[in-house]
């Protein structure tokens, strides 16, 4: 039983420790693009231990794809196990 217990504390901050990574990553390679840097959209990106969640605000349905398909791409080049969340909403009044 003890050392379950040490398994799932490690597993937790082993996820912790994903997150911390993760974040600025995706962050980087939305920066990175040219098509989704731009001042009329605004995405916020929050991981927790199991979950990757791209949120706020973008001016088109091509540019939320792209933005789920960069997060998609990080996760998959550094084997994480993170499920993505897309909660970005379409604006297009802030073209």
């Amino acid at each position: 039983m003890h050392n379950e217990k040490n398994q799932n504390l490690g597993d937790m901050a082993a996820g912790m420790m994903d997150a911390m990574k993760l974040t600025p990553m995706i962050k980087s390679a939305l920066i990175n693009d040219s098509t989704i840097n731009d001042p009329a959209n605004n995405i916020n990106v929050d991981t927790t231990n199991d979950e990757v969640c791209l949120k706020g605000h973008v001016k088109s349905n091509t540019v939320k794809a792209d933005a789920e398909h960069i997060a998609r791409r990080v996760l998959a080049e550094n084997n994480a196990s993170h499920r993505l969340v897309n909660e970005l909403v379409v604006d297009e009044r802030v073209i």
